[in-house]
This record gives C-alpha cells, sequence and structure tokens, in this order.
C-alpha cells in the first residue's frame, strides 16, 4: 500500500513537470533541449520595456535627491529610527514606502493581473520564515535586488557583486531543492500579463512623466529653495520626488511581470527542467539604462536638491554582507517575493492584507528587520558602555590624585625647611 501510494505521488509530480515543461516547449519549440524556456514575445518585451523604467526611476531619485534606490535599506530604516529613536529625517522613508502602495493600487484597478497573491498550497509557517528570512538578511547585508542588484551593480560596487552572487545562488539553491514553482498553478505559467503593445505604452509614458517631473523641478527650484532642500531629507520637493520615483518603480514591476510571485519563483526553480528568464531581462533592461546615465553624467553632477550624491562608501566585504545575503536568497526562494513586489501586492486580488499570506509575508519581513535592528542598537549601546568602562578604569581614583597633587608641596616644604635650618 506504502509504496503504491509513494509510486501514485511520484506519478503526479511527473505529470505536473510535463505539464509545465510541455507547456514551455509549446512557447519556445526547444523540446530536445536540456533546460526548456517558458517565456512568450510578449512577456519578453514586457520584461525589458519594465525594466527601462526600473532604472530610469532610479537614475531620477539619484540624480534629483542625490540618495540610491534601495527598498529594503528604505524601508527597514523606518525600524532603525524607531529603535535607535533617532531625531534625524525618516518622513521620506514614509513617502516613499506610499507610492509603491500607490503603485499597488493603481495595479490593481487597471491591471489586476500584474498582481498575486500568495497560494493557499503554501503553508503559513512556510511564508512566515521566507519573510522573516528576507527581513533580518536585507537589514544585514544593507540591500536587496534593488539597493546591491540594480543600483549597487550600476556603480559597480564590490559589495553589490558579492551580495548579488550570494543572494542569487541562496536563492536558486532554496528555489530549486524546495520546489517553489510546484506551488503555483501551471495553467497561468505562460499568461503574458500584458501585450507587448500595451506594454511599450506604458513605459513610454511612465518615462514622459518622470522626464517632465525631473524638467519642471530642475527649471522651477531656484537656489534658496535647493539650498533648503539640501538641508532636510523631508523637504517637500524632495518627498514628491521620492514618491514619483517608488510609484513609477512599482508600476514598472507590475509591467515587467516582477510582481508574480510565479514568475520569479520560475527564474529561481530550476528543478524540472524548465527556466523562465523574465528576470533575468528585467535586471538587464534597468542596467542598460542606468549603467550609461550614471557613468557618463550623474556620477559627476550635482544633485538637483542636494549639494552632493550620497553614495555608500564601505567596499569591504564583511560576514555581515555575506550572510545576510545569503539569509536574504533563502528566504526569496522559498516564495518569490522580496520587498518591492512585497508592498504592491498588498492589494493583490484575494483576501485582505491582514487575512492574506501576502499580509503574513510583509509582517514577517518587517519583524525580521526589526530583530536585527535591536540586535545591532543592542551591540552599539553595549560597545558603547564597555569604552567607558575602559575609560573609566584608565583614570586614576579621586583619592590617588589628590596625594598626588599634595606630594610635591610637602616636599617643597621639607627642602625649605632644611635650607632655613642647616645640619648642625
Amino acid at each position: 500500500s506504502s509504496s503504491s501510494s509513494s509510486s501514485s505521488s511520484n506519478s503526479n509530480s511527473n505529470s505536473s513537470s510535463s505539464v509545465r515543461k510541455n507547456s514551455a516547449t509549446r512557447q519556445c519549440g526547444t523540446s530536445d533541449s536540456i533546460m526548456d524556456l517558458q517565456m512568450t514575445m510578449d512577456g519578453a518585451v514586457a520584461a525589458m520595456a519594465g525594466g527601462a523604467v526600473l532604472g530610469t526611476a532610479t537614475m531620477v531619485k539619484l540624480a534629483v535627491n542625490g540618495n540610491i534606490l534601495g527598498i529594503s535599506g528604505i524601508v527597514n530604516g523606518i525600524c532603525g529610527t524607531l529603535v535607535s529613536r533617532s531625531s534625524s529625517p525618516w518622513y521620506w522613508r514614509a513617502v516613499f514606502t506610499l507610492g509603491f502602495l500607490a503603485a499597488g493600487m493603481v495595479l490593481r484597478a487597471v491591471a489586476p493581473e500584474a498582481l498575486q497573491a500568495l497560494p493557499t498550497s503554501m503553508s503559513w509557517a512556510r511564508i512566515v520564515l521566507a519573510g522573516a528570512l528576507v527581513g533580518l538578511g536585507t537589514s544585514m547585508g544593507n540591500g536587496c535586488t534593488s539597493g546591491h542588484g540594480i543600483s549597487g551593480l550600476t556603480r559597480l560596487s564590490k559589495r553589490s557583486v558579492v551580495a548579488t552572487a550570494t543572494f542569487m545562488t541562496s536563492a536558486a539553491c532554496t528555489a530549486s531543492i524546495t520546489a517553489t514553482s510546484g506551488y503555483f498553478p501551471t495553467a497561468t505559467a505562460d499568461a503574458p500579463i500584458v501585450s507587448a503593445t500595451v506594454a511599450i505604452a506604458s513605459s513610454l509614458v511612465l518615462l514622459g512623466v518622470l522626464g517632465t517631473f525631473v524638467g519642471v523641478l530642475s527649471t522651477a527650484v531656484g537656489p534658496k529653495t535647493a539650498a533648503a532642500a539640501a538641508d532636510s531629507a523631508d523637504h517637500p520637493a524632495r518627498l514628491a520626488t521620492e514618491f514619483m520615483a517608488a510609484m513609477s518603480f512599482g508600476l514598472a514591476l507590475g509591467i515587467s511581470g516582477m510582481g508574480r510571485a510565479q514568475q520569479v519563483a520560475a527564474f529561481l526553480d530550476v528543478h524540472d527542467g524548465v527556466w523562465d528568464p523574465t528576470l533575468a531581462l528585467v535586471m538587464g533592461g534597468a542596467l542598460a539604462v542606468t549603467l550609461p546615465l550614471y557613468h557618463l553624467h550623474v556620477k559627476t553632477m550635482i544633485p538637483v536638491l542636494n549639494i552632493k550624491l550620497e553614495i555608500p562608501s564601505r567596499t569591504d566585504i564583511d560576514l555581515n554582507l555575506v550572510v545576510g545575503a545569503g539569509l536574504f536568497g533563502a528566504g526569496w526562494g522559498l516564495c518569490g517575493v522580496c520587498p518591492g513586489p512585497a508592498l504592491i501586492n498588498v492589494f493583490a486580488p484575494g483576501a485582505m492584507v491582514w487575512q492574506s499570506r501576502n499580509g503574513a509575508f510583509i509582517a514577517a519581513m518587517l519583524g525580521g528587520a526589526l530583530v536585527e535592528q535591536l540586535i545591532k542598537q543592542w551591540r552599539n549601546d553595549r560597545k558603547i558602555a564597555c569604552m567607558q568602562c575602559a575609560d573609566e578604569e584608565a583614570m586614576p581614583p579621586a583619592a590617588d590624585q589628590e596625594a598626588d597633587a599634595e606630594a610635591p608641596a610637602t616636599s617643597k616644604d621639607c627642602t625649605a625647611a632644611e635650607t632655613v635650618a642647616p645640619n648642625p
């Protein structure tokens, strides 16, 4: 009976893989190849068009506000501000997050198929673990697919190259070993989100809006406004830029297909011999825009609303970077969701976010980041306390200081006495 059940289970698994592989073969016509590609022409065009908008939004934020677009760093920074009780500006982080939520609302209204709720076949434990690993890992490693994968690779940062290679490898291994793609319905695996025409038109509209925004802002902002904005990250003009860049980025995720965890999982999970290269085309489309723009112009410019580019200066490859990237990759591979898509999928069709698996993922992600920030704050406090103790131990006691202060006077008095009264 056990053998029969095992045989039946294997048969169903093989059948599912066969359906997925046959579907991919119909799309690409590569039935004799080792790895079948699961992609349509419309999907490829949408991925590259959406990627171009991702890259443009990244450069707009850097050229105007002078800071990089890293979703996990910005969102996790809110947790860091709460933990450290810092008085540094944080409204810009909240406005950036609202931009992603606004993008999710727009996608839900005009293209709900661009969003995807995590399937009920995924256990709550798996989703909570995935979210916690993503939050913990991105906070430890200081970045995710946007901060390291786009912004960092654009600058040719060594840290970002190592981090991206680490989390990509970790995610692919985790997704393939745990068969993440198997949790999603195969019926929609090959269905393009939008046609190539709609993807190109939508991307051109977003590029036009971003270009117009930068042009109007550059013309309207005078020296006084620029100086005021440079002094505060929460200046209204900078907040408007944060919102515009975040919303455009979020909409581009929907256009490119990255709002659906299924397509991300199909890129990471190759256990059944089927691969969806959509994610690679999205990243390629983004870097095709950011690399030339950054190195030919943005790298040497003075931002519109800042006095200089606020670029991370660290170049060391430390343990936190590698371990954090590995943890993030493991969480990403478990369900195919990273911080950006998680935010826009707050409005995914299905149950309300506080009742859904998407909501559980976001809560666990924020919880993981908060735990890492608490540990970091505890270590900093302990380090400061140890330094203070060392300083106190190095200082002589007050009584000794008084004795040392009195000693020279006593010696001087004795010498004077000897001089007055000669030795008989």
